[in-house]
């Protein structure tokens, strides 16, 4: 499948509610992926593209809440569950912007992480060599 997104996703856990709407069951889920246009999350449902659902999204310290629209459902391979390409409808100035600055944190840890085992990798190396 092509790659379409105007920014990429980060990688990240965070829990997630949905439904369909008031009145409706609540699901809980966990996110795979986010970023300030959408998110992608696991359900035990398949829905139809188009389809609106109601999210509440645990940002640690802070829960923001949106409607999103699926844009793809793929079943998991051996499983019962489906992943779910949500594109934001709703989300509060106030939300995306706290969601900008969480992904740019956590993509500077990332990084200086990166860059620990990059470093360890080479000491390693470098005595094996040696």
């Amino acid at each position: 499948m092509k790659e379409r997104r105007k920014e990429s996703r980060t990688n990240v856990a965070f829990p997630v509610e949905y439904s369909l709407g008031k009145g409706k069951n609540t699901f809980y889920t966990v996110s795979k992926n986010i970023n300030t246009a959408g998110i992608e999350i696991v359900s035990e449902s398949s829905f139809s593209p188009g389809k609106q659902l109601k999210l509440h999204i645990n940002f640690i310290d802070k829960v923001a809440l949106a409607k999103a629209k699926v844009i793809w459902c793929q079943k998991e391979v051996y499983s019962e569950r489906y992943r779910l390409g949500l594109k934001f409808l709703t989300l509060t100035e106030k939300n995306t912007s706290q969601l900008d600055s969480l992904i740019s944190s956590l993509n500077q840890y990332k990084l200086k992480f990166y860059q620990s085992v990059e470093g360890w990798t080479r000491k390693i190396a470098h005595r094996e060599i040696s």
